[in-house]
């Protein structure tokens, strides 16, 4: 089937669709973004048909608009806080390497100073 058949398909009992030209994140293992073929949506809703892999393969992309805002929302925060905690983490995990090779040099010296002669 041709992009069209599934667009024709679709709208037959979900009305006249927009053809937005954006793209949507399609989850697949390469977390590739895929082109809007067509979309169908209301105040609440948005329904997407996309093209994968080839252009043969086709999928509906469907998501609440509250949700995704809130989403997207979380995202942005969450990047947000990351940029922010970076530094102490950094410190953090340098700290306990640190610490660390310290215990390790402690423990070779407690093996090996009993058996020292110079």
């Amino acid at each position: 089937m041709t992009a069209q058949d599934m667009i024709d398909g679709i709208s037959a009992s979900y009305g006249t669709p927009t053809t937005p030209t954006s793209q949507i994140a399609f989850r697949t293992p390469y977390g590739e973004n895929s082109s809007v073929l067509a979309r169908w949506e209301d105040s609440d809703y948005s329904c997407n048909l996309v093209s994968t892999g080839s252009g043969s393969n086709f999928a509906l992309v469907l998501f609440s608009k509250r949700l995704d805002a809130l989403a997207q929302d979380a995202i942005l925060e969450a990047v947000r806080l990351d940029a922010q905690e970076a530094p102490q983490r950094d410190l953090d995990r340098q700290k306990k390497r640190d610490q660390d090779e310290q215990l390790s040099l402690e423990k070779s010296r407690s093996v090996n100073k009993p058996n020292f002669r110079p």
